[in-house]
């Protein structure tokens, strides 16, 4: 798949600032196969080790975006609205 660096839905234009062009465009969650196939151990290990963090959360969508904190695989793909974040993202060497 080719990258395309916008999305529009409805008036809102959003974009993914992402290092290299070639990137397929996929949540983190489906780079790995082994990362799907425990996708359910690793939601598990994330809210034992972080179990602070992850108590009040009532939705899975908040699990998904908390563990994003802390580089978990997930099945949330980052997109912004604002053209500068995605910038910095393109040109972000991981550092």
């Amino acid at each position: 798949m080719k990258f395309n660096p916008y999305l529009s839905i409805g008036k809102y234009i959003y974009s993914r600032g992402q290092i290299n062009i070639n990137w397929d465009i996929k949540p983190s969650i489906f780079r790995k196969k082994s990362w799907i196939e425990n996708e359910k151990k690793i939601i598990s290990e994330m809210i034992r080790r972080y179990s602070e963090s992850f108590e009040r959360l009532k939705s899975g969508i908040e699990v998904f975006t908390q563990m994003q904190h802390y580089d978990a695989p997930t099945r949330l793909l980052d997109l912004t609205e604002n053209p500068y974040i995605s910038l910095y993202f393109a040109c972000w060497n991981g550092t």
